[in-house]
């Protein structure tokens, strides 16, 4: 109802559209979407971190922002190939234990001995509880779950599996350590790394026929994946930042990065490249692409940051003349103003 309400408030006031991000319950994102389409009014941005990516599409969002989070690439990349099986599960004894460790966070009962010192200074930040807060709302505990990967390391266990909970399903990723006395587990990033053209294929296409465009903004990415070496090589255009963005920036002054390791920063710059070739892969499937960036994040620039994005998004594999038209022709047609903008021609503005 608020949700409804706060449509309506906004179209009242003369707003252009509405901007959702990814801490909205599914029921609220529907909410919003329908009354959108009641009123009149467009609505973009962020996919919840309770949906996939099809159930946000298939709302009609007017475009798709910074690749939805990952989302895009969840649907499209997966941990085994194409209509292949999961392995049986070498050891259930600890997945089962996985299990239990995860549902017991979901419970608000966090137990320090069992999980990693990185872990669990994230679990016990305002970002990591609220992550978990949302989860077990939207998702609620772990039924059961399936071992999509598990192969060992320097120091332990890789384990990827696939969690079915109560309302839907999702992928986490572990290391359990057992270099010590006691097995400790650390929660990694979700990183599928494996491309499934046909997946790609029926997102691509349920994006084209549900007319929803993608904004990349590949330079909030790439800031963030790379401030590691822009802090030991700073990039001189920081001379027109602000400095206390400037300050908020470096990652010495910043708890949640200080502890971030090489490997960390590694794994940021393959996600990073992962998205970059997915926004060229959905483009040559047909996606509409807008260029977009996000002052002041991750180096985002403004007066710069547009014209690190086109850079970027040519590196990535778009042609100059592709990467322009994200900037220039496909915004006016995607806010309906081809006829005065976006090309040089008689008669336009």
């Amino acid at each position: 109802a608020e949700a409804r309400q706060a449509v309506r408030d906004l179209k009242e006031a003369g707003a252009n559209f509405v901007k959702v991000y990814d801490k909205l319950s599914p029921e609220t994102y529907l909410a919003i979407a329908e009354e959108s389409r009641r009123v009149g009014l467009p609505f973009a941005g962020h996919i919840p971190l309770a949906m996939t990516a099809r159930e946000a599409i298939e709302a009609g969002p007017g475009s798709i922002e910074h690749m939805g989070g990952f989302k895009l690439r969840e649907e499209c990349f997966g941990y085994l190939p194409e209509g292949k099986s999961p392995p049986p599960d070498s050891d259930p004894r600890q997945t089962a234990r996985v299990k239990e460790a995860v549902n017991a966070i979901f419970a608000s009962k966090l137990a320090p001995a069992v999980w990693a010192d990185g872990t669990l200074a994230w679990l016990n930040s305002d970002i990591g509880k609220s992550a978990m807060a949302t989860l077990s709302r939207d998702l609620g505990p772990v039924e059961s779950l399936i071992a999509l990967r598990r192969r060992p390391v320097t120091t332990g266990v890789e384990l990827v599996v696939r969690a079915r909970h109560t309302k839907g399903e999702r992928n986490y990723k572990f290391h359990i350590d057992q270099s010590g006395h006691n097995e400790k587990i650390d929660w990694l990033p979700d990183e599928p790394d494996v491309l499934d053209p046909g997946r790609l294929r029926k997102l691509a296409e349920l994006l084209i026929a549900r007319r929803v465009w993608v904004t990349p903004t590949l330079t909030v990415q790439y800031g963030f994946a790379t401030r590691s070496d822009l802090m030991k090589n700073p990039d001189p255009r920081l001379i027109y930042v602000h400095p206390e963005v400037r300050r908020q920036l470096d990652p010495r002054n910043n708890p949640s990065l200080r502890s971030l390791t090489e490997a960390d920063w590694e794994f940021y710059k393959r996600n990073y490249a992962r998205e970059a070739s997915l926004a060229v892969l959905l483009h040559n499937a047909g996606v509409r692409l807008l260029a977009g960036t996000d002052a002041v994040t991750d180096y985002c620039m403004p007066g710069f940051a547009l014209h690190d994005e086109l850079a970027l998004l040519v590196k990535a594999g778009l042609s100059p003349g592709e990467a322009l038209r994200t900037a220039t022709l496909n915004p006016a047609e995607f806010l309906g103003l081809e006829k005065d903008l976006g090309s040089i021609a008689i008669g336009k503005r």
